[in-house]
């Protein structure tokens, strides 16, 4: 695997952009209050426009952060933001986050000391605080309408209730397909990894939806374990959020998702969920496989050719 240089950063911390310019700013006032050396920490961003408001809003961090941003015009593309990004970085740990989480004071030193201390191969889950419905209700309109001192508030009693988040993937008991649970919001990999096995988003979805999870699929496959990690999570800021916009290219990009990976468990993700696959994916497993067999010996039997369906094996759950 390739070594990085002892002058890398050690964290580059990825993040897409375009027309964020409220909740962007309460992620900059949250990286600078990092407890790591700064120094340690560069910030690249992915942006699909050109705008000289947000270069406006780098130059007032540029005496705290080192930011460096990468600007594309043409439609707007999650993955290609990203991938923007992620080309430019050269920390030893990427962090890919989205433009609406802020982090916690202490999340890079956790990061540090308790996850990546040594030369770890781990895809790491962070967690979002908020996101759920509660968000679209909100009477906040936009970020910004609140000074970031709210935030920090917010975020010092998260810490001081222990740092652990509450997640929708907690309710499983036995995770079985752990590529479904990888959620772009905040994921954590080494650099080595993803340069190795070429993790880096497919630029083919559109609109929004499963490319972390497609992304996911490639990360499992490579063995790489994937870990809900506890203590590990953001502040999803509020935001206006466009249900119509998302709800046309959901199905979309999971066809696209499925005729890339035609195999049982993508298949089972997209008819089931990501809650009833994790709970049944085994059960399946062995339906099948008992259908398949029952239907081999039946063609064995009358002298015509068998046929076999090949499934892609896959590590069982996620590391704890």
């Amino acid at each position: 695997m390739e070594k990085d240089s002892a002058d890398d950063p050690e964290f580059s911390v990825v993040i897409p952009y375009r027309r964020r310019l409220d909740t962007i700013r309460i992620v900059f006032e949250s990286l600078a209050e990092q407890t790591i050396d700064l120094a340690r920490l560069e910030i690249v961003i992915g942006a699909i426009e050109y705008s000289p408001e947000f270069i406006r809003l780098c130059q007032e961090f540029a005496g705290r952060l080192a930011i460096t941003t990468v600007m594309s015009g043409g439609e707007w593309n999650v993955c290609r933001a990203r991938n923007l990004a992620l080309r430019q970085a050269s920390g030893r740990v990427i962090v890919i986050l989205d433009a609406d989480m802020a982090l916690p004071p202490r999340l890079l030193e956790r990061l540090s000391s308790e996850y990546f201390a040594g030369e770890r191969e781990v895809c790491l889950l962070g967690r979002a605080a908020g996101y759920d419905d509660t968000l679209i209700k909100s009477d906040t309109p936009a970020a910004a309408a609140l000074a970031y001192s709210h935030y920090r508030q917010l975020l010092a009693e998260l810490e001081a209730a222990g740092g652990v988040v509450p997640d929708l993937r907690d309710d499983l008991a036995d995770q079985q397909v752990p590529w479904t649970l990888v959620w772009g919001g905040l994921v954590v990999l080494p650099a080595a990894l993803l340069r190795e096995h070429g993790l880096f988003f497919d630029e083919n979805f559109t609109g929004w939806g499963s490319e972390d999870q497609e992304l996911g699929y490639r990360i499992q496959a490579a063995g790489i374990p994937i870990e809900l990690a506890r203590t590990i999570y953001g502040l999803h800021l509020p935001h206006g959020r466009d249900l119509a916009f998302q709800e046309k290219f959901a199905d979309l990009n999971q066809r696209y998702f499925l005729a890339k990976w035609p195999v049982l468990s993508v298949e089972a993700w997209r008819r089931f969920g990501w809650r009833e696959v994790n709970v049944s994916y085994r059960d399946l497993e062995l339906m099948l496989f008992a259908a398949e067999s029952r239907s081999t010996t039946r063609r064995s039997s009358d002298g015509s050719r068998p046929t076999q369906r090949s499934l892609k094996s896959e590590p069982a759950r996620i590391c704890e």
